[in-house]
C-alpha cells in the first residue's frame, strides 16, 4: 500500500561527527528590480551502490568515504540542499544522509509494502515465461532502496511500488517502485514536489532483453499513474532516477511519450545552461542511466543552470557504480509588481 514516512536525522539518533553548514548560510530568496524573486538551490542524484551481502562484497568502505565526503561538503557550505539515492538497501547505505548531517530524511518502500492502486496490465505470455530460477514470481527480499535527503523540511511522502510481476529477473527480488517528495523551502510560495525511482536494470537482470524491455514499459506505465496520482499541478516538479535507459532507444521513447518533463541533458546540451560533464554524442540524455527532469508549476518557473558531475574521480573519489550528478536550478515566481 501506499506509505507516508518522514524522519528526522535527529529522531533516529543520529550522530554528527563534525559540524554541518549553518542554516543561515543556505540559499535564499532574492528579489530583483522589477518584483522578480528566485532561489537557487542544488539537487544531486546518486546511486551508491548500497547491496548488502552476498549481492555486493566489500562495500563497507566505499559507504563510509561517501558518509565521510558529504559530512566534509556539509561542514563546507558546499553539499547539495537536496539529494536523492537509490540502491541504498543496507543499513549502513540508509545512514548516510543522518550520519553525514540531513535533519530531514525521506525514506521510499520496504520489501513488504504492497501496491493499492492499479496495475498495468501484463501480457500473460510475459506472466507465463517467468524465470523462477532468476527470482521473478517469489518474495521480495529488500525495499525500494530510495532516500530523499533534504535541507527542507518534508511535507509528504507517499511511495508506491511497481506491480509484484512488472519486473525481470533478479530485479524482482527487491520492491523497486517510486516515492513522491513534498518539500517546504522557506520563502516559495508553493512547495515543491520531487519524484525519485529506480527503475528495471536491462543486462544486468540476468535474462534476455525482451523481458526486461516489457517491464520497464509497464513500469513507465505505473510511473506516470503515480504521479499523476500524486502530484499537485499547483506546484513546481523535480524528478531524478536511475531510469536505467543508457542505450535503450525503444525504453526511451515509450518513457518520453508517457513522462514528457523537460530532461536536464537535454536542455543544457542545447546550450541553456553549463554542462560541465564530457558526453560523446550529441544526446547526452542517452549515454546514462542517472537522469533529471522538471516542469515548472503554479506560479513557480524552473531553469536549471547548471549540470555537474561529482564522485567521478576529478570532483570526488569514485565510491560507486555510478556518477553522481548535481544540477543548480534556479526558481523564479513574480514577489511584486515591478515599481
Amino acid at each position: 500500500m501506499a506509505s507516508i514516512l518522514c524522519i528526522s536525522a535527529q529522531a533516529a539518533g543520529s550522530v554528527r561527527s563534525i559540524a554541518s553548514c549553518p542554516a543561515q548560510q543556505l540559499p535564499t530568496v532574492r528579489i530583483n528590480s522589477t518584483g522578480r524573486a528566485s532561489i537557487n538551490i542544488d539537487v544531486m542524484l546518486y546511486n551508491v551502490q548500497g547491496l548488502p551481502f552476498p549481492a555486493r562484497l566489500n562495500r563497507t568502505h566505499d559507504l563510509e568515504r561517501i558518509r565521510a565526503e558529504l559530512t566534509e561538503m556539509r561542514a563546507a557550505c558546499k553539499a547539495p540542499q537536496i539529494i536523492l539515492l537509490q540502491e541504498a538497501f543496507s543499513e549502513q547505505a540508509a545512514r548516510i544522509g543522518a550520519r553525514a548531517g540531513y535533519y530531514h530524511i525521506a525514506s521510499g518502500l520496504g520489501e513488504t509494502d504492497s501496491r493499492s492502486a492499479a496495475g498495468a496490465p501484463i501480457p500473460q505470455a510475459f506472466i507465463a515465461g517467468q524465470r523462477l530460477s532468476r527470482g521473478e514470481g517469489g518474495p521480495k527480499l529488500v525495499g525500494g532502496g530510495l532516500q530523499v535527503l533534504s535541507d527542507y523540511p518534508v511535507l509528504q511522502t507517499i511511495s508506491e511500488p511497481f506491480s509484484a510481476d512488472a519486473c525481470a529477473g533478479t530485479d524482482c527480488l527487491s520492491n523497486k517502485g517510486a516515492m513522491l517528495v513534498r518539500i517546504r523551502i522557506p520563502g516559495l510560495p508553493h512547495p515543491v514536489d520531487i519524484l525519485n525511482t529506480h527503475m528495471n536494470s536491462r543486462k544486468g537482470a540476468g535474462v534476455p532483453h525482451a523481458r526486461t524491455d516489457v517491464a520497464h514499459h509497464l513500469q513507465t506505465d505505473e510511473l506516470a499513474a503515480f504521479l499523476q496520482k500524486t502530484r499537485s499541478p499547483g506546484h513546481p516538479l523535480l524528478i531524478a532516477g536511475d531510469f536505467n535507459m543508457k542505450d535503450a532507444a525503444a525504453r526511451f521513447v515509450h518513457f518520453e511519450r508517457r513522462l514528457p518533463h523537460t530532461l536536464v541533458h537535454r536542455h543544457c546540451a542545447g546550450g541553456a545552461c553549463t554542462l560541465n560533464q564530457p558526453f560523446q554524442t550529441a544526446e547526452p540524455w542517452m549515454e546514462t542511466h542517472d537522469l533529471h527532469a522538471f516542469e515548472s508549476g503554479g506560479s513557480i518557473t524552473i531553469r536549471p543552470l547548471k549540470l555537474q558531475p561529482v564522485f567521478d574521480g576529478r570532483n570526488r573519489p569514485i565510491l560507486s557504480d555510478h556518477v553522481a550528478t548535481v544540477v543548480t536550478y534556479r526558481l523564479s515566481w513574480t514577489a511584486r509588481p515591478p515599481a
